[in-house]
Parts: C-alpha cells; structure tokens; sequence
C-alpha cells in the first residue's frame, strides 16, 4: 500500500522531479507497481489523483478502482479547474484471489469515507484511520510502502500490530516518520472498531 508522488509539483526534496510530462510519470509509475507486485504477495494498493488514475491506467491497467471519499475536503483546484476534489482514486493491483482463482478470504470495501489528515510537515498527508480502515480489512502481517512519506502506513500497521516496511527519499519526512512512529499505539478497536 503506498501514497506516491502525484506528479503535481510538490516539493519533496532535491533529486525528485514530481512535474514530469504525463507520459514519463505513467511509465515510471508502471515501473513502480511491477515492483511492488513483485515484493507482494497480495493486494498492492496504489493512491493516484485523477489525471495521475487516467495517465497511469493506460500504461498499467488496474484490476480495480478504490475511491477515499474526503467529506471535509477543502483542496484547491485541480490544474485550473472548476473541480474542487472531494475524492481520491486508489488503484489496485496485484493478487485479488486465493490460491487456484478461487474467491480471497478477506472482503474489502472499495469506498472508503475520512476527512484529510492534519497538516504535520509532509505537503499530502493520509489520515491515520484511513490506512486502519484498510488494513483491517486485509489479512496480513507485513505491510510495504515504498513511498513511506511521513509514516502513515507505518503508523497504521504499528497500531494494528503488523510489522511495515517503509522506504523514503526524503530525510526530513524520514525524521517526521520516526517520531509518529515513536508514540505510543493508537488503541483503534476503543475507537469505533476502526
């Protein structure tokens, strides 16, 4: 599960171009879910923006689409746009089944409705409950984001008591993720079972 660059001009750090022509982005994108696909051994689930949803799914088709409903979204507008984004496409890949095709021992619903994280040093954090949400849907006890960003999924997982993987670029969101990380676990089942 991972929440990678959007290709929208943010800035995370020298070394990383994230206004790349869509082309460029969708085929590097492509090349990062083959890799992840290769690390798992089930769901890899990949957060886009809608242009990025649009661009990527022409280079890597995806088996699903996932949508994270933001009911208290005030983002700005999208590349000029009249669209104020009230929503986020979460593209999914990977092994959807058990083994032999047969139907997966998990049921994970692909609408999933939480108000955007706090602002906490990182330009497009997730929310905490949202990476629960999701993993408590999926069986597991390892949980790779190889864009860790400021540790969301690392959070989650930890409160969750899984083990997660995270690789990040950026030593300053490395450092953010180190100290979240460093809390004490979130008891998620006392609030609401999520």
């Amino acid at each position: 599960m991972t929440d990678p660059p959007y290709n929208a001009g943010m800035g995370y750090g020298a070394g990383f171009d994230d206004r790349r022509p869509w082309p460029a982005y969708a085929e590097w994108m492509g090349e990062m879910v083959n890799l992840m696909e290769v690390a798992s051994r089930g769901l890899v689930l990949v957060f886009q923006s809608v242009r990025g949803m649009l661009e990527v799914s022409v280079v890597r088709q995806p088996k699903w689409v996932c949508v994270w409903e933001k009911p208290m979204s005030f983002s700005h507008r999208v590349g000029g746009s009249p669209w104020l984004p009230h929503w986020e496409p979460c593209l999914v890949y990977g092994k959807m089944h058990g083994d032999g095709g047969r139907v997966p021992p998990f049921s994970l619903s692909d609408v999933w409705r939480h108000n955007p994280a706090k602002r906490n040093g990182h330009p497009c954090p997730k929310p905490v409950s949202l990476m629960r949400e999701i993993m408590k849907s999926i069986p597991g006890d390892v949980t790779l984001d190889p864009f860790m960003g400021s540790g969301t999924v690392l959070r989650a997982a930890k409160d969750m008591g899984r083990r997660g993987v995270g690789i990040e670029i950026n030593e300053k969101y490395c450092e953010i993720a180190a100290k979240r990380l460093g809390q004490e676990v979130f008891d998620w089942e006392a609030c609401h079972g999520l």
